[in-house]
């Protein structure tokens, strides 16, 4: 059957600054930014069960904001700041789980989405420059889920995501006119409650 929840945890990892172009293309920007914070949101699948065998297609959407910001390091000019602030997280999932008794024990993977927002300050002047884009990637994880009473689960589970990486800014930025590569992992922890229709 059909089921919609809701969720709540804590996601941590790090997003790297590289240069995108140019001789120094490759070479960190910043120190990595560390994307931290919690998060919570709503859930909404199907199951199909063939004895103790569950498929299933999950997914969820989870906002609570991660932010951090680090200094450029040379030779990139060291007057610029670089933040990242990320506001939203959505997966589209399978999953194959094995039934025992009221307990199911399953693999998860899929679709990751997220938006990320890069800011850059220019200390001595306080000029700004940001770009906010959609990240695609991948996720893949495993949890265990209970049936605790007629229709209800709750369930525990561990995703590691991994976004693909993206350009920002281009020629016209500052830092020398260097297009701005984010590359963004993270590691996301939750528990959550379903009620199965």
């Amino acid at each position: 059957g059909c089921y919609v929840g809701g969720t709540v945890g804590y996601r941590w990892g790090t997003s790297s600054v590289t240069a995108g172009s140019g001789g120094a293309a490759g070479l960190p920007i910043t120190n990595d930014l560390n994307m931290d914070g919690f998060i919570g949101g709503g859930t909404l699948g199907c199951n199909y069960q063939t004895g103790a065998w569950v498929l299933g297609l999950e997914g969820d959407f989870s906002g609570g904001q991660a932010k951090d910001s680090q200094g450029a390091i040379p030779p990139f000019n060291t007057a610029f700041i670089v933040s990242e602030r990320q506001d939203w997280v959505a997966t589209v999932r399978g999953r194959v789980g094995y039934a025992v008794n009221n307990w199911l024990f399953y693999g998860t993977g899929g679709l990751a989405l997220t938006e990320l927002k890069q800011t850059l300050l220019f200390t001595p002047t306080g000029a700004t420059n940001s770009q906010s884009q959609v990240l695609s990637g991948w996720t893949a994880g495993a949890g265990v889920e209970w049936g605790f009473a007629s229709n209800w689960t709750a369930k525990v589970e561990y995703l590691y995501t991994e976004y693909n990486r993206q350009n920002y800014f281009g020629p016209t930025a500052p830092l020398a006119g260097i297009w701005i590569d984010a590359d963004l992992k993270q590691h996301i922890v939750r528990g959550g409650v379903n009620y199965r229709f």
